[in-house]
């Protein structure tokens, strides 16, 4: 028993206008009630049929038609393009607003900070030392101490708010 045209295109994977068209064009023939051979009407399609006209659809999944370069599928990437573009607009934003800085500047002003407070710090005893030579006095040594080493921390602090303005 035959197959009606719209059933044999179900089969092959084409349009009923294909396969009406392959009838007219004889390179298909029907059965003498009308209706279409799967078998007979495969082998005739494939012997006057020429593959280089046929249109094959694309793989899915494949990048550039091409099924042995796998990717991923079109909304995937586009999912993918858009969350990129959503970082770096974020980025561009933070930037702008000066809530993101370069990490070279931050490594740059740490060493300045960290070497004026080494400088200072290391100044407390050739200006304390004449001092405390003459001193006996615990609690005076200890107030000394705390006045200087306050002094050196607020000099620093002072010099980087100016280094910034």
């Amino acid at each position: 028993m035959g197959m009606s045209i719209r059933a044999y295109a179900i089969r092959r994977g084409v349009s009923h206008t294909a396969v009406r068209k392959a009838l007219s064009s004889g390179r298909i023939t029907a059965e003498p009630d009308g209706t279409l051979d799967p078998d007979k009407c495969d082998a005739a399609w494939a012997a006057n049929t020429n593959q280089a006209q046929t249109r094959k659809p694309p793989d899915q999944g494949s990048i550039a038609g091409n099924p042995s370069e796998q990717g991923p599928d079109y909304q995937k990437a586009r999912a993918i393009k858009e969350a990129f573009q959503a970082k770096l607009a974020q980025q561009e934003y933070q930037k702008r607003a000066r809530e993101l800085v370069k990490a070279d500047e931050v490594r740059q002003a740490t060493a300045r900070s960290f070497g004026l407070v080494r400088d200072r710090m290391r100044a407390i005893p050739f200006r304390l030392g004449p001092v405390l030579a003459v001193t006996t006095e615990a609690s005076e040594i200890v107030r000394l101490l705390k006045q200087e080493i306050d002094d050196a921390l607020n000099g620093v602090a002072d010099e980087i708010v100016n280094d910034d303005a």
